[in-house]
């Protein structure tokens, strides 16, 4: 089964939820993707409905939820992340909390993540997404032998 590199990408893409005044200093060195994850969503939600929901504090470019199944607390909910265009768009969304979806009360964070393989700054590191593979550092046991 072969999966796309695409996909495996966005798999291990992971958000970090920090404190506003510190976003500020980590968007000097990289682009940042700005949204929110949302926790303790029903797990009938559909992606449209969540979608619905975001729109009113800006335009969304990207809209995921995930189930999440408890079998310790013998609950199912499901996760859910809503990256918005701008920093703004997704502060006003995380700011207008407590929010209350599909008749449940959720957990709302703010979250960044960079963007994949751009950086703002030359001399800042660059992101990238590992992909599987293996490095060969030391090539000389790999040299032809003629007779």
């Amino acid at each position: 089964m072969t999966v796309g590199m695409e996909s495996m990408e966005a798999q291990r893409r992971g958000y970090i939820s920090l404190p506003k005044k510190y976003m500020a200093a980590l968007s000097e060195k990289w682009d940042l993707d700005h949204g929110i994850v949302i926790k303790e969503l029903n797990p009938n939600m559909n992606k449209q409905y969540l979608e619905a929901y975001f729109k009113t504090w800006g335009s969304i470019t990207s809209c995921n939820i995930k189930p999440i199944d408890d079998s310790a607390a013998k609950t199912v909910t499901a996760m859910g992340y809503v990256r918005f265009s701008t920093e703004d768009e997704a502060d006003r969304a995380d700011w207008a909390g407590p929010h209350c979806i599909g008749g449940l009360d959720v957990v709302v964070k703010r979250v960044v993540r960079p963007k994949m393989n751009k950086t703002k700054s030359s001399e800042g590191p660059e992101v990238t997404a590992a992909s599987p593979a293996l490095i060969l550092k030391n090539a000389q046991g790999l040299e032809e032998v003629v007779d």
